[in-house]
């Protein structure tokens, strides 16, 4: 009889697991449709751990930039405010590259007023296209460029071509900003000054 017992409970313990690892399998859907390829069943299943993975090592990424992001703006500030002039310095000192730790800075920037996290995931050159035009977009169309899947050329056309943007941006023209985002740049540009003075004054003491 208690063997019964235990055997039936054995059964149950061991079905459940075999559930909760079905599920477990199920729970990732591929984001590629792998009937395109002529794969066999085996392949295209470890293709489908390979793609789970990259995709959960992106997000990861993501987020580290996020998170350098704002570790670099609050000690270029900190550096600004004791005005050492040495923020360039410090992050070569640990070991990072001014073009890298600078985009980090630009990701944070944009985040700060659009609090979209795709901003962390776009690539560099979209980035760059985004920072030449923040200041002449509303931020409706900024999302829609951050969120849009098509390439740099196609979002050009649709965004740049035949716009008053590109002449705003060549002329030079005073354009109509939001009072909240004017006393942002303001204040970027007080940081950056302050920073500047201070490398001034080191470079002087050192002559």
């Amino acid at each position: 009889m208690k063997s019964k017992i235990g055997k039936n409970i054995f059964n149950k313990i061991q079905n459940t697991l075999t559930i909760d690892n079905t599920e477990i399998v199920d729970v990732y859907s591929p984001k590629i449709d792998y009937s395109e390829f002529d794969l066999q069943e085996e392949v295209r299943e470890k293709l489908i751990v390979c793609e789970k993975n990259a995709l959960k090592h992106a997000e990861e990424i993501s987020k580290n930039l996020k998170n350098l992001g704002e570790a670099f703006n609050l000690a270029q500030k900190l550096l600004a405010e004791n005005k050492t002039g040495c923020f360039k310095k410090w992050f070569e000192s640990l070991g990072f590259k001014k073009d890298f730790v600078y985009m980090c800075l630009k990701r944070n920037e944009l985040y700060s007023s659009l609090e979209n996290d795709k901003i962390f995931s776009i690539t560099e050159k979209k980035l760059k296209l985004l920072s030449k035009v923040k200041d002449v977009l509303r931020e409706e169309d900024l999302n829609k460029i951050i969120n849009s899947e098509k390439d740099m050329e196609d979002i050009k056309n649709d965004y740049m071509e035949n716009s008053e943007i590109i002449q705003s941006l060549e002329k030079k023209t005073i354009v109509k900003m939001d009072p909240a985002r004017i006393k942002k740049e303001i204040e970027k540009h007080k940081n950056k000054i302050k920073e500047l003075e201070a490398q001034l004054k080191l470079a002087l003491e050192n002559k």
